[in-house]
């Protein structure tokens, strides 16, 4: 069976996951700047990044911040990308057959 979801879709499924796994999750304080940079392209610290497009709620992309945010407490460096890792590992242990892309 072939099932196809949208980038967008797929995203808002992990953060739901992860909201459920950390339903506590400590707001990042009105003061501190997003965590990271929006809209990075093209070469950052020798790693290619591709342009990516994500439909998601305010509400979904505040939780996405906030948890980077208090990751940085233990993991200072940690960042969307760590997330996104996160996101897809909380998605592959919630569904086994999905598989990540290899190139």
């Amino acid at each position: 069976e072939i099932w196809k979801f949208s980038k967008s879709f797929v995203k808002r499924e992990g953060i739901l996951l992860l909201q459920n796994e950390h339903p506590n999750l400590e707001q990042r304080p009105k003061s501190v700047k997003i965590p990271t940079r929006l809209g990075t392209r093209g070469n950052l610290n020798g790693t290619v990044k591709l342009k990516t497009s994500y439909y998601i709620s305010e509400a979904d992309k505040n939780f996405m911040y906030d948890y980077i945010y208090q990751m940085q407490s233990s993991k200072p460096h940690f960042s969307k990308e760590e997330f996104m890792e996160d996101l897809i590992s909380i998605l592959s242990s919630t569904y086994p057959k999905m598989k990540k892309a290899t190139k």
